[in-house]
């Protein structure tokens, strides 16, 4: 109970720790643009809070008046960066730095991948069938994650269609590169491969 009743305010504080290592990319001309610690913060607390743009701009306006950013975003900018895909590197990163406390406790660890349905729908003409067919676009998260906590040590988001399989070395190692000792990795049949039982 304590920990849901005390989970924005935590998260809030442990994400501004996170995007203080954001290092600002110089920038030659034009006006000062959003710091990127910012924009990130602000992207994610959006995330996070479940809420429409236009809604999350009262918490983020909260945050910046807690001192957690230096300006809140607006929420345009807010949509202009969560569609930036140069920034899919910079989450990665900071999913795994989020990771690394729990370097002591997790040793065993579980791989498997989930679907994300997007607002938006593939569409085109059946000629075996005389109709017009459509399907919702979906993207994919193929993550790891600790068994005792259930932390997510690292994760690579890919397209709906890509297979499970091939990601599972990735997964591996990059978190034998955040510094956890892997003594076991379960997976299910979607990632049985001599390539995979090696990586392990």
């Amino acid at each position: 109970n304590r920990a849901q009743c005390e989970e924005k305010s935590r998260v809030q504080l442990l994400l501004r720790s996170l995007c203080d290592g954001i290092v600002q990319p110089p920038q030659a001309l034009g006006r000062p643009r959003l710091a990127l610690r910012d924009a990130v913060y602000g992207s994610t607390m959006k995330v996070f809070g479940t809420l429409s743009g236009r809604r999350s701009t009262v918490d983020l306006r909260a945050c910046e008046t807690a001192g957690l950013v230096e300006h809140s975003p607006a929420y345009n900018t807010v949509f202009k960066y969560m569609a930036d895909p140069s920034l899919t590197s910079l989450l990665g990163t900071l999913i795994d730095e989020s990771a690394k406390p729990l370097i002591a406790i997790e040793r065993d660890f579980a791989a498997d991948a989930t679907g994300f349905a997007a607002p938006t729908y593939a569409r085109w003409f059946d000629y075996k069938h005389g109709e017009d067919r459509r399907v919702q676009n979906w993207v994919k998260l193929h993550a790891m994650i600790g068994t005792v906590t259930n932390v997510i040590t690292t994760a690579v988001a890919t397209e709906g269609s890509v297979n499970d399989s091939p990601q599972f070395e990735r997964l591996v190692a990059r978190t034998k590169a955040s510094g956890f000792d892997l003594h076991e990795v379960s997976a299910d049949k979607a990632y049985l491969s001599n390539a995979n039982i090696a990586a392990v």
